[in-house]
């Protein structure tokens, strides 16, 4: 299904009970002394409570099992996606002075599927943490190894046209 057929046919009664704060709003924010942009697919005030909501839009598959656990091929996905959720929930509190009640992806490629996990200070604080150690390490290193994902080095990277590493594998593949 192509997102825009999926917008197309979207049936948006449930925001009824929803002010909307942002959509594809630019968040900017501060962490120690490094300032960060970031763009929040959705955001949303619940009526009812006054509570905010982050959603953002995934192409990948939901990730939950009948269960409630998190499936096995999803996982490294679903922890990388939480922590950039987690990451916003850090603008929208410093935005807003509250962090949000839950963090929801929509998995539209399966049909619209709602992933939500309620917010957790635990969590948030793991991934401040995380986030801080990654940035200690990015500022140590002189030498930087590609990570070469072909979707995301043919579509996504800003820098797809002249890259060397990606150059090299499409040599590599002929």
């Amino acid at each position: 299904m192509l997102l825009a057929d999926y917008f197309a046919s979207l049936d948006i009664d449930w925001l009824k009970d929803y002010e909307i704060l942002g959509v594809e709003k630019e968040v900017k924010f501060k962490l120690d002394e490094y300032d960060f942009i970031g763009y929040i697919d959705l955001l949303l005030r619940d009526k009812r409570d006054n509570k905010i909501i982050i959603i953002d839009h995934k192409s990948s598959e939901y990730p939950f099992k009948q269960n409630g656990e998190v499936k096995k091929n999803s996982l490294q996905g679903f922890e990388l996606y939480k922590k950039q959720m987690y990451l916003y929930c850090h603008a929208v509190y410093q935005m807003y002075g509250e962090f949000p009640k839950e963090i929801t992806w929509n998995h539209f490629k399966d049909g619209g599927k709602f992933a939500t996990i309620q917010f957790s200070k635990d969590d948030y604080d793991k991934t401040i943490k995380w986030f801080k150690d990654t940035l200690k390490i990015i500022e140590s290193e002189n030498e930087y190894e590609p990570t070469q994902d072909y979707f995301y080095c043919h579509n996504l990277c800003n820098f797809r046209s002249s890259c060397e590493y990606k150059n090299m594998q499409e040599q590599v593949n002929t």
